[in-house]
């Protein structure tokens, strides 16, 4: 643990967020709980911008902004200015990631 940094230490705390697996392959391993009551609704403005967006992009775009880019470049909402994001496609970790940082070397891997 004294080679991982994250921005939010509550990641390492579980409690109340996952439920233990009772059957199955699975048996005796850990589950996110369900939000099932979770609903947002994002409601169109009544006069969208017309001109064009333009997004400026780099390696620095991971996760959310990875998420950004990628969406709105799928749907024509806007251009994409720059580098190829740092993003990938094998899934998010709402925020929950931390890293781990080498000693000796200063090398640091993420960890979602």
């Amino acid at each position: 643990m004294r080679y991982l940094d994250t921005w939010d230490y509550g990641f390492f705390d579980r409690t109340g967020k996952v439920d233990k697996i009772t059957d199955g392959t699975a048996k005796g391993k850990y589950q996110v709980t369900a939000r099932a009551g979770l609903v947002q609704t994002i409601e169109p403005v009544v006069k969208p911008f017309q001109g064009k967006v333009f997004l400026l992009v780099s390696a620095e775009n991971s996760s959310a902004t990875f998420q950004l880019a990628k969406l709105r470049q799928e749907s024509g909402a806007a251009i994409l200015v720059g580098q190829q994001t740092g993003g990938n496609q094998r899934g998010l970790n709402g925020g929950e990631l931390t890293w781990v940082t080498l000693p000796n070397s200063g090398v640091a891997v993420d960890i979602p």
